[in-house]
């Protein structure tokens, strides 16, 4: 059985007989006093009231077998949601990777450290005094030793000017 409500506002009903027939009904919902707990809910009410019952919360509509919910009430009810928070903790919501819906992922925090970046060396570990480059493959850095020059100390240029 499927609730709907048609361009008119008026709460239809469609279900199949035992014959396969499709039957719909429709209702004019009457809006009553909403109650605290489904107990609340009263035996008499006419078929076609709706009650907002506050501790769900959700709707409930009185049809000829009884008090239904019709609608959603919670987000993990909704058909493209996940169906729990169970160990999701600390995850986020993004798309799906079907792209019909979403899920819960870990956050990926990125880098807080030089060394946490995945194109730089590991460690500092053995690299005292060397200076970073790009590597030959271009797609990252690399500590490398200075090279050539007379062996010395390096000289640094200055905005001394030797006193010009």
């Amino acid at each position: 059985m499927s609730w709907g409500v048609d361009q008119d506002g008026n709460l239809r009903r469609l279900r199949v007989d035992e014959e396969g027939r499709l039957l719909i009904g429709c209702y004019l919902p009457a809006w009553e006093a909403p109650v605290q707990s489904l107990e609340d809910l009263p035996i008499d009410d006419p078929t076609g009231t709706v009650r907002v019952v506050f501790d769900e919360p959700a709707l409930y509509l009185k049809s000829d077998t009884g008090w239904e919910k019709v609608g959603i009430s919670t987000f993990l009810s909704l058909k493209d949601t996940p169906d729990s928070y169970e160990n999701q903790g600390g995850k986020v919501l993004a798309v799906n990777t079907s792209e019909e819906g979403i899920a819960f992922v870990d956050l990926e925090t990125g880098a807080t450290t030089f060394i946490e970046l995945s194109d730089v060396p590991s460690s500092y570990e053995g690299q005292g005094g060397k200076y970073l480059r790009v590597n030959t493959t271009e797609d990252g850095l690399e500590f490398a030793t200075v090279e050539g020059g007379g062996g010395g100390e390096a000289s640094y240029l200055t905005d001394d000017f030797g006193g010009m």
